[in-house]
């Protein structure tokens, strides 16, 4: 039977916060998309440059379309590095208490008390449960840390909260 309160212990290190996000970043289709047109029109310029595909003069725009298309892995790798560096709150150990009408949240220099009306958004990913503050602030707890069962307890407090907008996994 799932208790009516649960308490998890998390710390990000960088491989999930990195990893996150990546996920965040390309979940968007579009940017897919348009990754992978800058990806064939670097392509379709490499194949112009060595004379395989008939020659036009809009090969460069390709070549740069492209570059900047590779270029915006390296610059996610680089925002992330720094805003973990920068950011001491994602490198401490923070608790969350589960309950079904607020979340606590402690680390070593505050404790917070939030109902859960005044949570803005809660989503769940495969490997993370995301509770956003606001339309930008969120707490990240990585799933990595949390037992299956803590997952279940996790989302079956969350299935009963009213106020947030809730995007939960079925599995």
């Amino acid at each position: 039977m799932l208790d009516n309160y649960i308490k998890i212990t998390t710390q990000l290190n960088f491989k999930e916060y990195l990893s996150l996000q990546y996920t965040l970043t390309y979940s968007n289709g579009w940017l897919i998309w348009v990754s992978l047109c800058g990806l064939a029109a670097l392509l379709g310029s490499i194949m112009q440059l060595f004379g395989l595909m008939d020659n036009y003069d809009k090969q460069y725009w390709g070549l740069f379309f492209g570059i900047l298309v590779l270029i915006f892995p390296w610059l996610i790798y680089r925002t992330a590095k720094r805003n973990f560096k920068t950011h001491q709150i994602l490198q401490e150990e923070i608790s969350y208490d589960f309950f079904p009408d607020r979340l606590v949240i402690t680390s070593s220099y505050s404790n917070s008390e939030i109902p859960w009306k005044k949570i803005y958004k809660i989503k769940e990913l495969k490997n993370w449960f995301l509770i956003y503050q606001s339309d930008r602030i969120a707490n990240l707890i990585s799933k990595s840390c949390l037992s299956p069962e803590e997952v279940l307890s996790i989302r079956y407090i969350l299935s009963g909260v009213s106020g947030p907008k809730l995007k939960l996994r079925k599995n």
